[in-house]
């Protein structure tokens, strides 16, 4: 059996997903307080919804842009901009965006500085040997290879968004169930469309290790501590 798990950021942590990749099955779903406690999985490949690789000079992440232009207006602004490793150390919005502005030459937006947290904790976590287990994933560029590279669904926070999305995934996860339904470990602690985006990171993860993903950029740059700034899709 080989286990790959898709993670999301959560209100309780981190929600996870386990997939035997073998056999494109859920195995398990639980939460994580703290991303260590992820790691210690004994999952082949993690893929995780949060920025790796971090950006302390002007300019974006190429991968971001690339995201960006893959998913269209529709659904471009799910691409959140991610923050300067500095401006992780700021507990407060103004200070922390007046950094990344000096950095970057970019403000902090609201929702970059509402997951900063969680980017720091993968942050430190992280290192340039890590990134061959864990990568970084986008749920919305996973359902787009899904549906054939159609962009635009509707908002995952809507009935129809969750219906369309659980549907792409019953296509290539075996044996979810007819309706998306979060499962009992999860009640309270995570909402629907946390574990839908695990689910997406999952298959990706599978992707991965079936060897049938591909990053974003093809050639990555690396930030200042040699970690690639690339996001991984299934190729497919």
């Amino acid at each position: 059996m080989t286990i790959v798990l898709g993670v999301d950021g959560c209100r309780a942590g981190w929600c996870c997903v386990a997939v035997d990749a073998d056999r494109a099955t859920v195995i398990d779903s639980f939460v994580r307080r703290s991303f260590h406690d992820v790691l210690d999985s004994p999952a082949v490949v993690i893929c995780v919804d949060i920025p790796i690789g971090l950006l302390d000079r002007p300019g974006q992440r190429a991968c971001d842009n690339f995201a960006r232009r893959m998913l269209g207006r529709g659904r471009a602004s799910s691409v959140f901009p991610s923050p300067s490793r500095r401006a992780l150390l700021f507990p407060d919005y103004r200070a922390a965006s007046d950094v990344n502005l000096q950095l970057t030459g970019r403000k902090l937006n609201k929702q970059s500085f509402n997951i900063s947290r969680k980017v720091r904790e993968v942050d430190e976590a992280m290192k340039p040997a890590t990134q061959e287990r864990v990568r970084e994933a986008h749920p919305e560029l996973a359902f787009r290879s899904l549906s054939g590279g159609v962009a635009v669904l509707p908002n995952k926070k809507t009935h129809a968004g969750r219906d369309d999305r659980w549907r792409l995934l019953r296509a290539v996860l075996l044996e979810l169930p007819p309706s998306a339904a979060l499962p009992a470990g999860l009640r309270g602690r995570c909402q629907a469309d946390d574990y839908i985006d695990a689910l997406g990171c999952a298959w990706t993860a599978v992707c991965v290790a079936r060897r049938t993903a591909r990053r974003i950029p093809a050639e990555p740059d690396a930030d200042d501590h040699g970690l690639r700034m690339e996001m991984w899709l299934p190729a497919a």
